[in-house]
């Protein structure tokens, strides 16, 4: 309480308002860290990182009884012995020893972009010309090779769960994060993934309207991504927010041929499947990143996925911690 006070103090200063020490219009350097975790008191936010669920902003005021009506975004196996949920918790806070990136290379990343590229010239091509039917199906076959090939070098059978609020140092390199000042370097993951084999369905927690659906292309997005609208159950007239946003990032294909801005979806509708690496966003292990936003996107069919540590304060209360939809995973 001292150090805070303190801190009061001189940030009044700083700001030209004469304070209690006769030097007190003097420029005075104060530490980005405890400004940040000055911002993080007044905003009522749990100042230790992965910090227990509950403790988080909730500002859909969502309860127990507002959980028993969502669907599980992903259905985990379960344990045939206790019917316990069955999977693992991931530690992202440092490098894996056995596989110290979790993006693929660029270069595979290129090869990806130049698949996806081609099988949509394939789509556009008249199926009736005769003179390109050969090399067409040349072009068919080796996609398919190349798909097959890269599913099957990151394919694994176990599932998973990626932490909320996780300051996840080294994981975050592609271009897409590169910053000049270090202190904006994007570590804190404010989402939840669930991981899983590829292909394994995705479903809407909930009924509502797809807010936007794309392909976000670059090494470290999210490829195939969509964005729902979900209404609040039991909002009343002393909830303003009506509506939760939530991105369903890093799937495949399928979500970006089925669905249109302005749909309607149903709870437990299956939106796509986990993508392999060629088409979600060039990450290694096939998961969905499972993230809240109490704003609609800025950017369609985008959220930031990760922030500075000096900005997690306010994020956390943009960005709720998923387990108020999702329930306890941890």
């Amino acid at each position: 309480n001292g150090l805070f006070s303190l801190l009061e103090r001189v940030m009044t200063m700083q700001n030209g308002i004469k304070g209690i020490w006769p030097w007190s219009l003097c420029f005075i350097c104060v530490p980005n860290w405890l400004v940040a975790a000055h911002d993080e008191i007044e905003l009522g936010v749990p100042s230790q990182l992965l910090s227990s669920f509950g403790s988080y902003p909730n500002p859909w005021n969502l309860t127990a009884e507002d959980r028993e009506l969502f669907a599980p975004v992903v259905r985990f196996p379960q344990r045939p012995e206790t019917g316990e949920l069955h999977y693992r918790i991931l530690d992202h806070t440092k490098p894996w020893e056995d596989q110290p990136s979790q993006l693929v290379s660029p270069e595979e990343h290129e090869r990806a972009r130049r698949q996806q590229s081609c099988q949509a010239n394939q789509q556009g091509q008249d199926s009736d010309n005769s003179n390109s039917n050969n090399a067409d199906d040349a072009d068919e076959n080796e996609s398919q090779r190349l798909q097959q090939a890269m599913v099957a070098q990151r394919q694994f059978d176990w599932y998973g769960v990626g932490r909320y609020d996780e300051n996840r140092i080294g994981m975050y390199e592609s271009q897409l994060f590169s910053v000049e000042n270090p202190e904006d370097q994007r570590t804190v993951h404010i989402a939840i993934d669930l991981d899983g084999p590829v292909n394994t369905p995705v479903h809407a927690f909930y009924h509502g309207t797809v807010h936007s659906v794309g392909y976000n292309e670059a090494l470290g997005d999210y490829g195939n991504v969509i964005v729902l609208e979900h209404p609040v159950p039991n909002a009343d007239g002393n909830n303003s927010r009506k509506s939760i946003f939530a991105l369903y990032g890093h799937l495949n294909s399928t979500v970006v041929e089925r669905y249109r801005e302005g749909q309607q979806v149903t709870k437990g509708q299956v939106l796509g499947g986990m993508g392999s690496f060629w088409e979600n966003g060039g990450w290694a292990i096939p998961h969905v990143h499972f993230q809240l936003s109490v704003n609609p996107p800025l950017v369609p069919h985008d959220m930031p996925g990760a922030v500075a540590p000096k900005d997690r304060g306010k994020a956390l209360w943009d960005y709720p911690d998923p387990r108020y939809v999702l329930g306890p995973l941890y």
